[in-house]
């Protein structure tokens, strides 16, 4: 109030009582099956703290590092998925003591480069391999008598027998392979 016939101001503010958050183990992750998971965990309190697992992978180095990796066992592979814990140590009264997230374990693409194909020597053939993912990156192999080693569909020139070797990389880095036989 105010003794010289002012208007009053008043003013409000809002308190919560709440837990904080010790620990942020990072966004969901969808990794390949034939790699692993990069891991970036956030402790907010004095401590540290420890990964776990809802699968039977290892971290290495190891689960008490916040920047470990995790390799998926062959059975979180078949399972498809895995949710890892990031735990506090000491994160007292005040504070929720783990974060969760979640790793879906996709498979490689499958491949197939085109078996055999015929063509007449000199002349040229169009590869046309067959790929279970759009999203992919194309590496052929050898670099001769082929008009792209990055193309999906190359043309190859006839000159002499030979054996292409076909990688494909998809946007998570699983990688597959496969040969297409060129015979003249």
């Amino acid at each position: 109030n105010s003794t010289d016939g002012c208007a009053i101001s008043t003013s409000s503010m809002t308190v919560r009582f709440q837990l904080l958050s010790a620990v942020t183990a990072g966004p969901n992750q969808d990794i390949c099956s034939q790699g692993g998971a990069s891991l970036d965990g956030q402790i907010t309190i004095p401590g540290g703290g420890v990964w776990s697992s809802s699968g039977t992978g290892t971290f290495i180095p190891s689960a008490s590092q916040l920047n470990a990796s995790y390799i998926p066992s062959a059975a979180d592979i078949a399972a498809g998925s895995v949710v890892l814990t990031l735990t506090a140590n000491a994160p007292g009264q005040c504070y929720i003591p783990s974060d969760k997230l979640t790793i879906q374990i996709l498979p490689p693409p499958t491949v197939n480069a085109g078996g055999t194909v015929y063509v007449l020597k000199g002349h040229t053939v169009t590869l046309k391999p067959t790929v279970s993912d759009e999203n992919v990156t194309y590496s052929w192999s050898p670099d001769i008598d082929i008009s792209s080693t990055t193309a999906k569909n190359p043309v190859v020139t006839g000159s002499v027998d030979r054996s292409y070797l076909l990688v494909v990389t998809d946007s998570r880095g699983c990688v597959a392979q496969d040969f297409v036989n060129v015979v003249v």
